[in-house]
């Protein structure tokens, strides 16, 4: 599969006989020209030995992780898809179709049109005085709530919104940043009351299966924000490490070195260290949020794509490098 560890690698010099994802200047001047340049994709087949680089700053499908199949994976913006402004959110989770969201105004949990923001129906949260966290499978919407005396629960809703008492979570834990939940098969991943730990539970928020100590960025100090999971991997954000950066660990919450930057795509929004995982389209999405009036949520969507950031030679040429896939 592709190689998807290292989104954006330090590069080394490249050229014929050097190994995938090795970089090499190429002086490239429009279509074919060189021999085996196409100027649309980026991609250059090099007719001395037949390998397959492609300009830096270009990106291909990962469609093509077959063909390509140990070439470096980057996640960047959408750029089929605008952001979306949202009422602004506590708890926010996204399918194909719809997104999940509750506010700070109120204590329902809303349906929204992922395509065009539009609010589509809302559900109250029973007997919440604050809810916040969201999460979605397949059939259910999960949200945290607040029902007072310091007793907090998991309401459990269809993907229309339908609450169904019967499987209704109570006894849950309360935490400092419960605006993500990951639920991956009959476990629950919240981040730990020092936020600088993740808790795996089992179904019922009974028993404790395991805490993953996690120091972000490489940071000790830092804590953490959000939580994501996209099937494979989990991704963590910080709001203490000064950056935007979403980072990639395994099931067992070992750093892998891959991070992906989110951007604020959308003024007045002023905060954003808010990673999510849409199973539905298989599409990473990052929140931008205002901070101030009129208090919006912005939702950007991103995708994985076979490729890595614009480059250019070092040692003086200024040609642009491009990265071997082949």
């Amino acid at each position: 599969m592709s190689n998807f560890s290292t989104f954006f690698p330090a590069g080394s010099g490249g050229g014929e006989g050097s190994g995938i994802n090795s970089y090499a200047p190429f002086s490239v001047v429009s279509e074919n020209n060189p021999q085996g340049y196409i100027e649309s994709t980026g991609v250059y087949t090099n007719p001395v030995d037949d390998s397959v680089w492609l300009k830096t700053g270009k990106f291909l499908s990962t469609s093509l992780a077959s063909t390509y199949p140990n070439a470096t994976i980057a996640i960047v913006p959408d750029a089929a898809t605008a952001p979306e402004q949202y009422t602004r959110s506590r708890g926010f989770a996204a399918n194909a179709t719809h997104v999940y969201a509750t506010n700070y105004s109120n204590t329902n949990i809303y349906k929204f049109d992922i395509t065009t923001g539009t609010a589509l129906s809302a559900s109250s949260v029973p007997s919440s005085t604050q809810s916040t966290g969201v999460a979605l499978t397949s059939n259910r919407v999960y949200v945290y709530a607040h029902i007072g005396s310091g007793v907090y629960v998991i309401e459990v809703f269809d993907l229309n919104l339908v609450n169904i008492p019967g499987e209704k979570i109570t006894g849950v834990p309360v935490y400092q940043e419960w605006r993500t939940l990951v639920k991956s098969g009959t476990s629950w991943f919240v981040l730990g009351p020092n936020l600088k730990s993740v808790l795996e539970y089992n179904s019922d928020f009974t028993s404790v299966l395991n805490t993953y100590n996690v120091a972000i960025g490489g940071s000790s100090t830092a804590t953490l924000y959000t939580i994501a999971y996209d099937g494979t991997s989990f991704w963590l954000t910080s709001q203490g490490l000064g950056t935007n950066r979403a980072y990639q660990y395994n099931t067992s919450f070992v750093a892998t070195g891959a991070s992906f930057e989110m951007t604020v795509i959308q003024s007045p929004a002023t905060s954003l260290s808010w990673v999510g995982y849409n199973a539905g389209n298989s599409k990473y999405f990052a929140l931008s949020q205002d901070t101030a009036s009129p208090f919006e949520t912005y939702y950007q969507q991103y995708e994985s794509v076979i490729g890595d950031a614009a480059r250019t030679d070092s040692s003086g040429s200024g040609q642009p490098l491009f990265i071997k896939l082949k």
